[in-house]
């Protein structure tokens, strides 16, 4: 969110720097991949709303360009060895054994009720798998989940939220107001597929909050955002 602020002028450069680079930092260091991957996308789709419009997108998105073809090619070996985090090829196939839970919770049997509506919340974890080991492993997927505790209807109840805010956000006028919004439902599309949280309390609800106030906001004239943030003087 701090380089997209900058990227629309609404955050200083140092402000940005204080706020991206120990984020960034923290976020190769836990080896997250499916939040980086989602980052990565969210920013590409935010900074392509903004592409036209905006000199300093357009500038940086070359900066990036080049810098990958000047050092991201030669050391795709050590990024191909960082994002392996020591898993071997099947482990990777299998999403770090996320597969293993997924089937397990789609091949639990259950009663009608509970395939339409689900059986309630739980703790992201498969529950009643005949083979007690897989009892408890985490899902890592929001959609299973979602089938798992709201069923079908929960299922079609987050997608509609989810294409509804989509669907304002590529409606509304280009602006920073636009890109943000985007960037929060892409990130929160991307994280979902192998993180749990879209179905229940969670910080993706909040981004999903949030994006919902920006393309709401304001409504009734349909400005954008004109505030600039400065960090507080020392």
């Amino acid at each position: 969110m701090a380089i997209l602020l900058w990227l629309c002028r609404l955050l200083s450069r140092r402000t940005a720097l204080l706020l991206a680079v120990p984020a960034l930092i923290v976020l190769v260091l836990t080896h997250t991949r499916t939040a980086l991957a989602a980052m990565i996308v969210g920013l590409l789709v935010a900074g392509g709303s903004l592409f036209l419009e905006r000199r300093r997108v357009r500038k940086t998105f070359a900066v990036a360009l080049v810098v990958i073809l000047v050092a991201g090619i030669p050391a795709s070996p050590l990024v191909a060895h960082w994002l392996a985090r020591g898993e071997s090829g099947q482990e990777i196939q299998n999403l770090t054994g996320r597969t293993k839970a997924w089937s397990a919770a789609l091949s639990v049997q259950r009663p009608t009720t509970n395939v339409i509506f689900g059986s309630g919340l739980s703790n992201d974890a498969v529950n009643g798998s005949s083979d007690q080991a897989l009892n408890g492993l985490p899902i890592d997927s929001s959609w299973i989940s979602i089938y798992q505790d709201q069923g079908i209807f929960g299922e079609v109840v987050v997608s509609a939220i989810l294409v509804l805010l989509l669907l304002a956000a590529i409606f509304r006028a280009r602006g920073p107001t636009r890109a943000m919004a985007l960037f929060l439902i892409v990130y929160c599309l991307i994280a979902g597929i192998s993180e749990s949280g879209l179905g229940g309390p969670s910080p993706y609800i909040l981004d999903l909050a949030l994006a919902a106030s920006l393309v709401t906001h304001p409504s009734s004239t349909g400005t954008d955002l004109t505030f600039r943030l400065r960090m507080p003087s020392q």
